[in-house]
């Protein structure tokens, strides 16, 4: 399991010289049969602008439609459902939850309902948590959402000691999130275990990634510790 590298692909990666360009597709609602157009792109390239403390960066198509949300009912497209799955989607409709859901965030929403479904892991749902933060930064300082993230995120990381190992920066960025929460203590014994990882599909990022979120729990900088902050990775010296 790589969600670090699932999720947002390689920040070591150079730029690609196709930059995306939008394009418009229609999709219809498996419950409704609505249809609407949604913002897709061919390609995409990923680099721009440095990495973000929630470890997103600028891409050239950051206007694609992400989780796009079916206009009456709200159901988020994040994946294909799977015609078994619609009945108890439907009735989770009619729960107040769902609405509640929707209100905070169509991330949240979308996490909520791949709980429920057969094939939702704990991966699953902290992945798509984790996307909406990166997708919308604020959302990690909103008290709700970023309760259900850190929900998720110790059902994952807590139980299976190998998850953290398997993926340092995920692990990396829960610690980050706990610092937003003013858990400054369980930070802090993180960071003990996230020194003794390897970030090793980009260790450079990794080890200014850690350093700075060590420096967060010491002080609340917002240069430094907003979710939009970018990283200080080490200036190279000019020979």
């Amino acid at each position: 399991m790589r969600l670090f590298c699932s999720i947002m692909g390689s920040f070591a990666l150079s730029i690609s010289a196709h930059a995306g360009f939008p394009v418009e597709e229609e999709q219809t609602c498996p419950i409704g049969g609505e249809t609407f157009t949604t913002i897709t792109s061919p390609s995409c390239s990923y680099g721009y602008g440095g990495v973000s403390m929630v470890l997103s960066s600028m891409s050239s198509c950051d206007f694609v439609s992400k989780a796009p949300q079916c206009p009456t009912n709200g159901l988020p497209l994040y994946r294909e459902f799977e015609p078994e799955h619609l009945p108890a989607i439907e009735q989770f409709m009619a729960d107040q939850a769902y609405d509640e859901a929707r209100k905070i965030s169509r991330f949240l929403l979308a996490a909520r309902i791949e709980a429920m479904l057969p094939d939702g892991t704990a991966e699953s749902v902290h992945s798509i948590l984790w996307w909406g933060i990166r997708t919308q930064p604020a959302l990690a300082e909103d008290p709700s959402y970023r309760a259900s993230y850190l929900a998720a995120a110790q059902s994952l990381f807590e139980p299976d000691k190998s998850v953290r190992e398997e993926d340092p920066f995920a692990y990396a960025f829960y610690t980050f999130m706990l610092v937003l929460d003013a858990q400054s203590e369980k930070a802090t014994s993180n960071i003990e275990i996230l020194r003794s990882l390897n970030g090793e599909n980009n260790p450079e990022l990794y080890a200014a990634y850690v350093n700075q979120i060590e420096a967060c729990v010491l002080t609340r900088d917002e240069a430094l510790c907003l979710p939009s902050a970018q990283i200080n990775l080490p200036v190279e010296e000019s020979e």
